[in-house]
Protein backbone atom coordinates (compact mmCIF):
# COMPACT_ATOMS: atom_id res chain seq x y z
CA UNK A 1 0.00 0.00 0.00
CA UNK A 2 1.72 3.39 -0.64
CA UNK A 3 2.83 5.37 1.99
CA UNK A 4 1.19 8.36 4.15
CA UNK A 5 1.90 11.60 2.61
CA UNK A 6 3.21 12.95 5.93
CA UNK A 7 3.67 16.33 4.52
CA UNK A 8 0.04 17.09 3.47
CA UNK A 9 -2.31 17.46 6.63
CA UNK A 10 -4.72 15.15 7.03
CA UNK A 11 -5.38 11.74 5.29
CA UNK A 12 -3.09 12.16 2.23
CA UNK A 13 -1.16 9.24 0.51
CA UNK A 14 1.71 9.53 -1.52
CA UNK A 15 0.70 7.46 -4.78
CA UNK A 16 3.54 8.27 -6.51
CA UNK A 17 5.77 6.82 -4.05
CA UNK A 18 8.70 4.33 -5.00
CA UNK A 19 7.36 1.04 -4.72
CA UNK A 20 10.48 0.52 -2.07
CA UNK A 21 8.62 2.85 -0.13
CA UNK A 22 5.37 1.18 0.09
CA UNK A 23 4.15 -0.92 2.88
CA UNK A 24 3.90 -4.72 2.13
CA UNK A 25 0.07 -5.22 3.65
CA UNK A 26 0.75 -9.36 2.62
CA UNK A 27 2.23 -12.29 0.68
CA UNK A 28 0.34 -14.73 -1.45
CA UNK A 29 0.58 -17.41 -3.58
CA UNK A 30 -1.24 -16.10 -6.18
CA UNK A 31 -2.13 -13.07 -7.97
CA UNK A 32 -5.97 -14.67 -7.92
CA UNK A 33 -6.00 -14.89 -4.02
CA UNK A 34 -3.94 -11.28 -3.68
CA UNK A 35 -7.00 -9.56 -5.88
CA UNK A 36 -9.08 -11.73 -3.93
CA UNK A 37 -8.00 -10.21 -0.71
CA UNK A 38 -7.62 -6.99 -2.41
CA UNK A 39 -11.44 -6.85 -3.29
CA UNK A 40 -12.37 -8.47 0.50
CA UNK A 41 -10.82 -5.18 1.92
CA UNK A 42 -12.11 -2.91 -0.75
CA UNK A 43 -15.57 -4.26 0.29
CA UNK A 44 -15.31 -3.49 3.95
CA UNK A 45 -13.85 -5.35 7.21
CA UNK A 46 -15.79 -6.57 10.13
CA UNK A 47 -15.59 -4.77 13.71
CA UNK A 48 -13.10 -7.24 15.04
CA UNK A 49 -10.28 -7.31 12.16
CA UNK A 50 -10.82 -3.05 12.85
CA UNK A 51 -9.95 -3.51 16.20
CA UNK A 52 -7.03 -6.27 15.76
CA UNK A 53 -5.38 -3.11 13.36
CA UNK A 54 -6.40 -0.44 15.87
CA UNK A 55 -4.81 -2.47 18.69
CA UNK A 56 -1.34 -2.64 16.57
CA UNK A 57 -1.35 0.51 15.48
CA UNK A 58 -1.54 1.60 18.99
CA UNK A 59 1.65 -0.53 20.05
CA UNK A 60 3.21 2.13 17.08
CA UNK A 61 2.20 4.60 18.79
CA UNK A 62 -0.03 5.39 15.68
CA UNK A 63 -4.05 6.00 15.22
CA UNK A 64 -6.73 4.74 13.03
CA UNK A 65 -7.89 6.42 10.09
CA UNK A 66 -10.62 4.92 8.40
CA UNK A 67 -10.26 7.30 5.18
CA UNK A 68 -6.35 6.88 4.89
CA UNK A 69 -7.25 3.07 5.28
CA UNK A 70 -9.93 3.25 2.87
CA UNK A 71 -7.52 5.63 0.24
CA UNK A 72 -4.33 3.42 0.38
CA UNK A 73 -6.27 0.14 -0.28
CA UNK A 74 -7.91 1.45 -3.08
CA UNK A 75 -4.52 2.62 -4.54
CA UNK A 76 -2.72 -0.38 -3.53
CA UNK A 77 -1.56 -2.95 -5.99
CA UNK A 78 -0.72 -6.88 -6.38
CA UNK A 79 2.93 -7.03 -7.16
CA UNK A 80 5.28 -10.23 -7.78
CA UNK A 81 7.96 -10.19 -4.98
CA UNK A 82 10.81 -10.48 -7.11
CA UNK A 83 9.36 -6.99 -8.91
CA UNK A 84 13.03 -4.98 -9.54
CA UNK A 85 10.43 -1.69 -7.95
CA UNK A 86 10.66 -3.43 -4.51
CA UNK A 87 14.89 -2.43 -4.31
CA UNK A 88 14.80 0.67 -3.75
CA UNK A 89 16.54 3.77 -5.80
Amino acid sequence: MPPQDLRAPGDEIEENAPLSRWVIAGSYDSARECTAVQSKLLSGMSPAEIGEIKAELKKQGKEWSGELYKKRVFASQCIEADDPRLKGN
